[in-house]
């Protein structure tokens, strides 16, 4: 009998990011709350990034949520929802300038902020 090594691509599960984000930035993923029970309910990509105010030169940090896709019973709660996900993206920002109010901000919101965020972005229906 041969043994084979196989190279599968590598899975995800929850919010995937890159290995070379700031450490302030990996510690809000990891520690905040909300982000961890939307990693439950979806799989997702998770970049940083700064968003340029429009009314001055000033920048402001911010989640970049890509690629995502609702795990087991959540797809049929969207799709009863009318929420739709496909090629779109969302970010989460902060009206702070430093790396740390976004570190401020996401660990200390509800734990369904994000989750809810995501489901008024990206539905077709009204939601209370």
């Amino acid at each position: 009998m041969k043994v084979v090594n196989v190279q599968a691509p590598q899975t995800f599960q929850g919010l995937n990011y890159r290995s070379d984000l700031p450490e302030m930035v990996k510690k809000t993923i990891e520690t905040s709350n909300a982000l961890k029970k939307f990693g439950e309910k979806y799989n997702a990509d998770i970049d940083f990034i700064h968003l340029k105010s429009s009314k001055n030169k000033s920048t402001h940090p911010a989640f970049l949520i890509s690629n995502i896709i609702p795990k087991g019973i959540q797809k049929l709660i969207d799709k009863f929802k009318g929420v739709d996900s496909k090629n779109q993206f969302m970010y989460l920002s902060t009206h702070g300038h430093e790396d740390a109010d976004l570190y401020n901000k996401y660990t200390k919101v509800a734990e369904n902020y994000v989750i809810k965020t995501y489901q008024k972005t990206f539905s077709s229906k009204k939601i209370k």
